[in-house]
């Protein structure tokens, strides 16, 4: 078979552009793609590697590779940091394309490779894109020591250092008034409340972030008040020290604490509600 300089070429861009469309996926959600574009790079890949009979078949396979990670290649090298979220994208739509290229060279000879792929790929799309991105959010900065010894504010000239809060455990969501995930987790976290508000030794509580200019403690009251919850609500500046020791970056963020204030849990609220029925 000959390698025809053209056909790869049009299949590269070809193949290109099934991924930008294929990205809609990612738009509603990272699981969505996972669960649907490594079945169509899977399809797509058999189609092309079995119709297709003037390129070699390892060219077209990488031809393939190379197309269906064009753009996204180009964008993890401009910020690599910011694309993290959806690595695992071209790790699985990859595996799809090996995977149909395994199948047309060897047939059913690596039923081994096709059922691990299908596990990777099913395990990845169902679970571990929402660990990873857990991980990403929270796992990956450590809580650091002092915590103690930060304040959180009742009221305007009412401050309370998080030692004395005198609780076996103390349940934390930290948010701001911009954060319109954080508006959605209100009712979890009513909820969460209301199953402790008769216990004297667990406190849930929200923190309202400071992040807008002129932003005090009250207009954080006021937020929670009119959508009709009634949780207690304690607040912070963005760049207090209680947000640096915890290296919160991302919202909602709950904080479990222990009576000797050692953080016991730092993740998401749906996380913190599975965590706070262990410690029971």
């Amino acid at each position: 078979m000959l390698v025809r300089k053209s056909e790869i070429i049009w299949i590269l861009f070809a193949n290109a552009l099934v991924d930008i469309l294929v990205s809609v996926f990612r738009m509603f959600s990272i699981s969505l793609w996972l669960w649907v574009a490594p079945v169509l790079y899977f399809v797509l890949a058999i189609w092309i590697l079995t119709h297709v009979k003037t390129v070699k078949l390892l060219y077209l396979f990488l031809t393939i590779l190379l197309g269906l990670n064009l753009l996204s290649l180009c964008v993890r090298i401009i910020d690599f940091e910011k694309t993290l979220i959806s690595i695992w994208c071209p790790v699985v739509g990859s595996l799809g394309v090996l995977t149909a290229y395994l199948y047309v060279k060897y047939k059913w000879k690596v039923w081994s490779v096709l059922g691990m792929s299908v596990i990777v790929w099913v395990y990845t799309a169902s679970v571990g894109q929402g660990q990873w991105e857990e991980y990403l959010s929270f796992g990956r900065y450590p809580v650091k020591a002092g915590i103690s010894d930060d304040v959180i504010y009742s009221a305007a000239n009412d401050s309370t250092f998080i030692r004395d809060l005198e609780y076996r455990y103390v349940v934390l969501e930290f948010w701001h008034s911009s954060c319109g995930v954080c508006f959605k987790k209100f009712p979890m976290l009513q909820q969460l409340y209301d199953n402790y508000q008769d216990r004297n030794d667990v406190l849930v509580a929200s923190v309202f972030v400071r992040y807008r200019a002129g932003e005090e403690l009250e207009a954080g009251k006021d937020i929670i008040r009119e959508e009709g919850y009634t949780f207690p609500v304690y607040a912070v500046h963005r760049n207090s020290s209680l947000i640096s020791h915890a290296d919160i970056e991302v919202f909602p963020t709950v904080l479990i604490l222990d009576r000797d204030k050692t953080v016991l849990f730092k993740g998401s609220l749906d996380k913190a509600v599975e965590k706070m029925e262990t410690l029971e």
